[in-house]
C-alpha cells in the first residue's frame, strides 16, 4: 500500500511539472524574448540568434511597408549597416491566450543609415508570439507590423 501511495505521489508530481506556465510566467518569457530579438536586430546582428527566435512561417512588417519572410528579415537584419544608439524600449501591453501572446512596445533610438546620416527612430510594434511545441515549448515570433510614431 505504500509503494502505492508513493508511486501515486510520485505521477501527481510530475504532471504537476509538466502542466502549462501560468499567464505571468509566459508573459515574463515573451517579454525576455521581445527583449532577445531586439538586442539581436538593432545591437549584435546575430543572425543565428535570430534563426532561434522566429518562427516559420513569419510575417515581418516594417514601418515603411515593406513585408519580409524569415530568411529576408534575419539576411536583412544581421546585414544592415544601420546602427542604433540610445536605445529604449517601453512595454506598452500583452495579452497571453493558451500558446499564443499579443505584444505591443514602443521602440526608439538614433538611427544612423550607411550613408553616416543620423534622424531620430520612434516606431510602435505589434508582435505574435506562439509556443510552439515542435520547438521544445519555445516561444517564436509568428508576426510583427512597426508603424512610426510622431
Amino acid at each position: 500500500m505504500r509503494v502505492l501511495c508513493f508511486l501515486t505521489a510520485l505521477f501527481l508530481s510530475a504532471c504537476a511539472s509538466l502542466t502549462a506556465p501560468t499567464v505571468a510566467e509566459s508573459e515574463a518569457l515573451v517579454w525576455q524574448r521581445v527583449g532577445q530579438l531586439n538586442h539581436a536586430i538593432f545591437n549584435t546582428r546575430e543572425a543565428a540568434v535570430m534563426q532561434a527566435l522566429v518562427g516559420e512561417p513569419v510575417s515581418y512588417g516594417h514601418s515603411d511597408g515593406r513585408l519580409e519572410n524569415k530568411a529576408q528579415m534575419v539576411k536583412n537584419a544581421s546585414e544592415s549597416a544601420n546602427r542604433y544608439r540610445n536605445q529604449k524600449t517601453e512595454r506598452v501591453s500583452m495579452h497571453v491566450q493558451g500558446r499564443t501572446a499579443i505584444t505591443r512596445h514602443t521602440f526608439s533610438a538614433l538611427q544612423t543609415n550607411a550613408q553616416g546620416v543620423e534622424a531620430p527612430l520612434k516606431i510602435s510594434v505589434l508582435q505574435t508570439w506562439v509556443r510552439e511545441r515542435e520547438a521544445g515549448e519555445q516561444w517564436l515570433l509568428k508576426a510583427r507590423q512597426a508603424v512610426r510614431l510622431p
